[in-house]
C-alpha cells in the first residue's frame, strides 16, 4: 500500500507538490491504494469538472503504483517472503443450510424498498430464526452462532451488490443518481444570530450561528506556519442518534472543530440509503 499527494499547476499535474507549489495549486488531493485499485481520498480543490477529478485520482494511482513496486523490489531485496491471507474456511455443508433457511427472506428485505430502521429490524430477525432453527437441529451449532451470522452478513452483500449493479437501484427504491429529498428553512429560531433547519431523509440538524469580533478567531500552530480560523463548528452528536450505547457527556474533541474540518463521521451508509 501507498500514498501520494496531488496538486495542478497550469493544468499539469504534480505528484508530492512542495507547499511553496500547493499555493498555485487548484488540487490537494491525497490519494492512497495499492497497486491494483485506489482505496481512499482526501482533498479540497476550486471547482473541477468530474472528469478532471477521474484524472487527478489516476494521476496518483500511477504514483502509488510506482511506490508499490519499489516495496516489491525492496521485499525481493531483501529475501523477505511474500504473505498471504488465507482466511477461515467455513463449512460447505453449514453454509449451504443457511442459504436455504435465509436467502430468499434476506432478498426480499433487500428488494423491498425499506427504511433504515424497518430494514436493521427485519435483517437481525431473520438472523436471530436462522441460528434458532439451526441450534434445534443440532445443538452444537450454538457455538457457531457468529459463523452463521456472518454467512447470512455475506448473503446481505451478495444481494446488495446485485442489486445496485445489475438493477441500478439502492435499497429504498432510489437509482445510483437520485438524491434523497431536502427540505430546509432559514431563520428557524427568532432570538439567535443566525439558524437554519436541514432534513434529508431521516438525517435532520437544527444549527445555529453565534457572531463573533476578530479577537475571537482561534490561532492554529501548523507544521510551518500559524493559521487564524474564524469559523468554528460545534455539534452535538450523542450515541443515540446512531443507534449506540454509550455514556452522555460533553461535545467530544471531533465534534468541536474548526472550518474546515474533516468529516462529521456520520454512521449511516450513504451509498445504500
Amino acid at each position: 500500500m501507498a500514498e501520494g499527494r496531488v496538486g495542478r499547476i497550469d493544468d499539469e499535474f504534480v505528484i508530492n507538490p512542495t507547499i511553496s507549489e500547493l499555493e498555485d495549486s487548484d488540487i490537494d488531493m491525497i490519494v492512497g491504494g495499492t497497486a491494483d485499485s485506489v482505496i481512499m481520498m482526501e482533498g479540497e480543490m476550486d471547482e473541477i469538472s468530474e472528469t478532471e477529478m477521474l484524472e487527478a485520482i489516476k494521476a496518483g494511482h500511477e504514483a502509488i503504483q510506482k511506490l508499490c513496486q519499489f516495496q516489491e523490489e525492496l521485499r525481493e531485496e531483501f529475501g523477505v517472503p511474500k504473505r498471504k491471507f488465507e482466511a477461515e474456511e467455513v463449512d460447505e455443508e453449514l453454509k449451504n443450510r443457511v442459504h436455504e433457511l435465509a436467502q430468499s427472506e434476506i432478498q426480499d428485505i433487500v428488494t423491498t424498498g425499506l427504511g433504515k430502521e424497518e430494514y436493521s429490524d427485519r435483517l437481525k430477525a431473520v438472523k436471530d430464526d436462522t441460528v434458532a432453527k439451526l441450534v434445534e437441529e443440532n445443538e452444537e451449532l450454538a457455538e457457531e452462532e457468529d459463523t452463521i451470522r456472518n454467512i447470512c452478513k455475506d448473503i446481505e452483500k451478495e444481494e446488495l451488490r446485485g442489486l445496485i449493479l445489475n438493477e441500478k437501484r439502492r435499497i429504498d427504491g432510489r437509482s445510483p443518481e437520485d438524491i434523497r429529498d431536502i427540505w430546509t428553512e432559514v431563520g428557524y429560531m427568532a432570538r439567535t444570530h443566525g439558524s437554519a433547519i436541514f432534513t434529508r431523509g431521516e438525517t435532520q440538524a437544527l444549527v445555529s450561528v453565534t457572531l463573533g469580533s476578530k479577537k475571537d478567531e482561534q490561532a492554529v500552530d501548523t507544521l510551518f506556519n500559524e493559521e487564524a480560523k474564524h469559523f468554528y463548528l460545534h455539534y452535538n452528536f450523542p450515541p443515540f442518534s446512531v443507534g449506540e450505547t454509550a455514556f452522555l457527556r460533553g461535545p467530544g474533541r471531533r465534534e468541536i472543530r474548526p472550518w474546515p474540518f474533516s468529516r462529521a463521521c456520520y454512521k449511516e451508509d450513504d451509498a445504500l440509503f
